[in-house]
């Protein structure tokens, strides 16, 4: 994610994806998200380049994840670590999971990013990918100190 795109300093809270079909209880095995601070542009088939130098934090996981969502709206979970995100840099998000085969499909959005955002590796744990241009539509949640509690401004959500 480009800090063009985010443009704000706080702490991430929640991720969401928009549906694109209906769907109940679909698994993902050994399920890890990881947020990354980066100074790299555009993505490359090395995921440690990706990272620019920095480390990624974990800060959600389950064995399984299991996600439902309905056509058109979003789903998704809180983190259980938040993230504290910077507004100076670009921001990798790494979810990977390792299921043996498709059990239920969980179609998502997704959009045409004209620039390597994408990286994929077939590996649970593979440090090489396949890159491609197109991403799943998601949306943060963050929490925001500077505003009061009682503002509807307490939470901003950003769509892609």
């Amino acid at each position: 994610m480009p800090q063009s795109g985010l443009n704000f300093q706080a702490p991430i809270t929640r991720i969401e994806w928009q549906a694109a079909g209906t769907f109940a209880n679909a698994p993902f095995r050994q399920f890890e998200l990881r947020f990354c601070h980066t100074s790299v542009g555009e993505l490359t088939t090395d995921l440690n380049t990706n990272y620019g130098g920095n480390t990624p934090v974990l800060v959600y996981s389950a064995n399984p994840l299991l996600l439902t969502g309905q056509a058109d709206e979003w789903f998704g979970f809180d983190l259980t670590t938040r993230f504290e995100y910077n507004n100076k840099d670009n921001l990798v998000v790494e979810p990977r999971w390792n299921n043996g085969k498709v059990e239920t499909a969980c179609p998502a959005w997704g959009w045409g990013t004209g620039k390597n955002w994408g990286w994929v590796s077939k590996e649970y744990e593979g440090q090489s990918g396949v890159l491609f241009a197109i991403i799943c539509r998601f949306r943060f949640t963050y929490d925001n100190p500077a505003v009061a509690p009682t503002s509807l401004g307490r939470v901003r959500a950003l769509y892609w």
